[in-house]
């Protein structure tokens, strides 16, 4: 089992660069914006029972870095995220008809960082991420031994591209045969676009399939001001499925 850093400082220097995994994702910025609640809203469309003007997800906060997300669709689920002080989670509650709850973590060593996910259904994977010119490349993971039985053909492989200015650009993940996978295939094709330092747009592809051209759904998330997500639309096979207005709630202070 791998081991936290005992020192503060230390981590934030070794493993700040992990946030890299969380650009434009809702509840790491709550964290960073102090934001107490997000709203998600349907604009245009249908999921599942739920129409124009239902609210299909929200987040809310419990001011102690902890966020709490319930999602309205194909099955109710609620995610409880706990975030350290670099804004990376140590745990992650997941309830769907059950609870499964992961833990991680973290150390650095060299050139390398390595993060621990263990499930309390027994399985882990530790991931090495490798980190070229101050800024991870690639990400690997590898699935413990006692778990190779039941998925043989284990595969979570992700390569992150970025720009001349070091901003992140694209992401590529694989996974093949993945304890945590719907399907047994799965390809996340994700294109981050900028103005200046300020995230703009963020469009995900995925493929179920390999050697397949077009994505089976896309979805784009479009951005304010300060980059934080305003506009969710979902589209499978270029038919727009659901469009979402995203609506947050900053946290108030008396004086």
């Amino acid at each position: 089992m791998l081991l936290l850093c005992s020192c503060s400082e230390q981590k934030e220097t070794s493993l700040k660069l992990l946030q890299v995994d969380y650009i434009g994702h809702i509840p790491h910025l709550m964290v960073k914006q102090q934001i107490d609640s997000v709203f998600e809203v349907i604009e245009y469309g249908k999921m599942n029972t739920l129409e124009k003007g239902d609210t299909l997800n929200y987040f809310i906060s419990n001011g102690e870095n902890i966020i709490r997300q319930r999602f309205k669709s194909f099955m109710c689920c609620t995610n409880t995220m706990g975030f350290d002080s670099l804004g990376l989670y140590y745990q992650y509650d997941k309830f769907t008809d059950y609870l499964e709850v992961f833990d991680y973590e973290r150390i650095r060593v060299d050139d390398s960082i390595f993060e621990t996910k263990t499930s309390n259904f027994g399985w882990s994977i530790i991931y090495k991420y490798h980190i070229v010119n101050g800024k991870i490349e690639s990400r690997i993971g590898v699935l413990d031994e006692g778990q190779l039985m039941d998925h043989p053909d284990f595969l979570d492989e992700t390569e992150y591209r970025y720009s001349e200015n070091d901003l992140l650009l694209k992401t590529i993940r694989t996974t093949v045969d993945h304890p945590e996978g719907a399907f047994e295939y799965n390809k996340t094709s994700r294109t981050y676009s900028w103005s200046k330092d300020i995230l703009e747009h963020v469009k995900t592809e995925q493929y179920h399939k390999p050697d397949v051209v077009k994505p089976i759904y896309t979805t784009s998330i479009y951005m304010d001001s300060v980059g934080f997500p305003k506009q969710y639309i979902l589209e499978e096979t270029q038919d727009t499925l659901v469009k979402t207005a995203i609506v947050k709630y900053a946290r108030q202070y008396s004086n």
